[in-house]
């Protein structure tokens, strides 16, 4: 009797469900199949019932293997044994409808494909939620009920059109024998299905799906119950890489099969390692994460800057838990005590058009000039991540240049951007990197490529703004932050209130103002008695609220209809559409002039009889001190956590957005010269005090307390109740916004629905005529 059907069933110690299993094979109303078992080294009574079925059942063949040579080998040796046209395979706790070799081969012949797909029953053993047991049904369920042709690889890892599963499909026999033959001996405890799936789906060339469910697919069998992983599960875990391996020799050894399989490739190497990197996030325990690590780097065989690049790309949006993990094991990344600092990396994303930019170069060019004794004392690298851009500040030609890929490139793929940063750190023996870039989502993993590094070095934050900016944000950055900032070795502010803030969360926190700039001032003086000029300048950008300078002066000019009012500044496209059209709509042509961008300030400071400030949050606005420089009188909106006011006296300040009573100061300061007179005296002499301030010793003098006892002492955050408060209420920050995305992606679905109702398209259709009629008569 000819077989038609070979079913395949590896086994190991599965004594308590292979009765069940084996009965459902044996009574198939399909009686021309063969029954191959392969017990994998059993240590219970697997083995002994697989005697007792092949004893009774003709049909029954079994191989034993002395030790353990997992599923792997067993699928291939089977497969090499199998006569029947057809192969199935089941998994030794599972079983079949009594029907199903009957209905998969009658389809396959009828379909002519080389591999059909059919349905199956997701079971429920584990006591699992509901949701995960429909989320496996949805992965192992056909998905498209036609005919497949061409690279199957493709359409299964790369189009997702069908799932790779072995046991939901039945294939033709000499199909399985040459794909079985790229198999490697040996022992592949984990994805050893995905193994041989790989080249049968690279074998075949045809593919069908039915919708008959054959399979009862028991989920939750051999589970503990919970979803918590020892160190040696993860590390069997982790083996699924030996896979992967296997297959990229593969391609190695046959080159001219890589181009049909490398992409199919790619995506099984990021779908393991994503699989693999949840499990040590949400499943591994605390105590055992340290040492999943090490699991999972050997595992793959990558360097360190490697698995950070891949943990980036898999827990982008895991940043918080990730940061908790690593205050958890705060101890593998201390800097070494009494160690000189001597190499410096500064980073910013780019040194040009700002102030943050301005300092960052600046701040880099002392470092890099610094002597004692007559010796430069620091190498300096300064590290940008966009390419050069136009009007970039002065660089002393001692700062070295450095790239890493930009936030946009890293987007996809941070590997690229954690290997610049880890050469970095070799090539320069850096001691310190000091990042000015925040509130970058990129920090926590360009601290852990850092830090990861043997030498470990300093990592310090330089945060530009202000704290209470992140509160009036509709994101989750506040409760990541927290945990971030937590873990950094330094972090160094421009204000006593977010050194306040930040030494909650982490007690190494220091306050050092921005340094003065001399702009080789002449001290401003009144133009005239009526008219004048008033000078707004920074980057055209929302939080700065350009517009609100336009709508000042408009009430300016109803009482000085003469001013001047020059907006210098380049910045976001669209806004700078909207102040051009807002000047030409109120009839301020005359009045205000936009500047653009430029290098140089110096000019329009020395011909501006008024500075207007109009942001809504800074950290330390340098246009504020450079208008001070040259003895301005200044109307500001209220910012009160600013060193500004501290440090300088004589401005004007005004609530936010109350354009009404900038107006007045305005007014008032362009028409009483005393007044004018004793706010410049007052602005100006304060800040020949604050210009004497030597901020290169503040820097100098941290770096050299860090180098006589190494990291400050730490606290446990946790303990103290300012910490806890600041956590809490940074927690319910996360939940307001999340719970907003999710009303604002429910609205947008109806809106989609509405849409693409029958009434909304009837209604679309009635109006056409008169929309188009109207839009000709608006363009006339």
């Amino acid at each position: 009797m000819a077989v038609k059907v070979s079913v395949i069933i590896p086994v190991y110690n599965v004594e308590k469900y292979l009765r069940e299993c084996l009965d459902s094979v044996v009574n198939q109303t399909l009686k021309e199949i063969e029954i191959i078992c392969v017990d994998d080294g059993s240590t219970d009574e697997s083995a002994a019932i697989l005697k007792e079925y092949e004893r009774s059942y003709d049909n029954v063949h079994c191989l034993y293997y002395s030790e353990r040579r997992s599923a792997s080998q067993a699928r291939k040796d089977a497969v090499l044994k199998a006569s029947g046209n057809y192969i199935m395979f089941l998994d030794s706790d599972d079983y079949l409808e009594q029907n199903a070799c009957e209905v998969a081969y009658k389809a396959i012949v009828s379909a002519g494909v080389e591999m059909l797909q059919f349905d199956c029953v997701v079971e429920n053993c584990g006591h699992l939620p509901a949701e995960r047991i429909a989320m496996n049904q949805k992965a192992v369920s056909p998905r498209a009920f036609k005919r497949i042709t061409g690279n199957l690889l493709q359409a299964c890892f790369i189009d997702n059109k069908f799932s790779f599963t072995l046991w939901n499909k039945i294939y033709n026999g000499d199909l399985c024998h040459r794909a079985a033959l790229n198999v490697n001996d040996g022992y592949y405890p984990k994805a050893n299905d995905l193994y041989l799936a790989f080249f049968i789906l690279n074998e075949a060339k045809s593919y069908f799906a039915i919708k008959d469910s054959l399979y009862h697919y028991n989920f939750g069998r051999g589970m503990t119950g919970h979803n918590t992983l020892s160190e040696a599960d993860f590390s069997l875990c982790c083996q699924s890489a030996r896979v992967y391996h296997a297959i990229s020799q593969y391609l190695e050894d046959f080159p001219d099969k890589r181009f049909d399989c490398q992409n199919a490739l790619t995506t099984i190497k990021k779908n393991l390692m994503n699989e693999q990197v949840n499990k040590w996030l949400n499943n591994l325990g605390s105590e055992n994460k340290r040492a999943g690590l090490t699991s999972f780097y050997k595992a793959w065989g990558e360097q360190p800057f490697e698995i950070i690049g891949d943990m980036a790309n898999i827990l982008q949006k895991k940043r918080t838990a990730v940061a908790k993990f690593v205050n958890d094991n705060i101890a593998t990344f201390e800097f070494e005590n009494r160690r000189n600092i001597r190499t410096v990396a500064l980073y910013y994303r780019n040194i040009s058009n700002g102030g943050a930019q301005r300092v960052v170069a600046d701040l880099a060019n002392k470092l890099a000039e610094y002597q004692e004794d007559g010796e430069y004392v620091y190498k300096v690298i300064l590290v940008t991540s966009e390419q050069a851009g136009y009007e970039e500040y002065d660089i002393s030609p001692r700062v070295i240049r450095y790239h890493i890929p930009s936030k946009k490139e890293s987007a996809e793929d941070y590997c690229p951007r954690a290997q610049a940063l880890w050469n970095l750190i070799s090539n320069y023996s850096v001691d310190l990197f000091i990042n000015s870039m925040w509130v970058e989502s990129l920090s926590l993993w360009d601290y852990l490529a850092i830090k990861f590094h043997p030498s470990h070095p300093l990592y310090f934050v330089h945060a530009h703004n202000f704290c209470g900016y992140l509160w009036g944000t509709e994101t989750s950055r506040i409760e990541e932050l927290n945990e971030f900032y937590k873990i950094v070795d330094g972090i160094i502010v421009l204000s006593q209130a977010d050194r306040y803030y930040w030494s909650i969360i982490n007690p190494n926190t220091y306050y050092i103002p921005n340094p003065s700039f001399a702009l080789n001032r002449q001290r401003g003086k009144k133009l005239a008695s009526r008219g004048g000029t008033v000078l707004w300048l920074g980057r055209i950008s929302k939080e700065k609220q350009p517009v609100d300078v336009l709508r000042i002066i408009e009430r300016v000019v109803a009482e000085i209809p003469d001013v001047r009012c020059c907006l210098v500044g380049d910045g976001d496209e669209r806004l700078k559409q909207n102040l051009m059209t807002y000047i030409e709509t109120h009839g301020l042509s005359k009045n205000v002039i936009m500047e653009g961008y430029h290098k140089d300030v110096k000019p329009f400071y020395e011909q501006a009889d008024v500075f207007l400030f109009t942001s809504w949050y800074e950290g330390f606005p340098l246009t504020l001190f450079e208008s001070a420089s040259y003895g301005i009188p200044t109307v500001t909106y209220d910012l009160p956590w600013l060193e500004y006011y501290n440090l300088i006296d004589g401005w004007y300040s005004v609530p936010q957005r109350d354009v009404q009573a900038a107006a007045e100061r305005v007014i008032t300061l362009l028409s009483d010269q005393t007044e004018w007179n004793e706010r410049s005296n007052r602005i100006y002499n304060s800040y020949k005090e604050y210009a004497s301030i030597n901020v290169l010793s503040e820097w100098v003098s941290l770096f050299k307390q860090y180098e006589a006892g190494g990291l400050p002492k730490r606290f446990r955050s946790s303990d103290d109740i300012n910490y806890l408060l600041l956590s809490q209420l940074g927690s319910f920050h996360t939940m307001a916004v999340v719970d907003l995305r999710k009303k604002l992606k429910k609205e947008q679905k109806k809106n989609e629905n509405l849409k693409r109702s029958f009434s909304f398209r009837l209604g679309r259709f009635l109006t056409a005529i008169p929309r188009k009629i109207r839009s000709l008569l608006r363009n006339k």
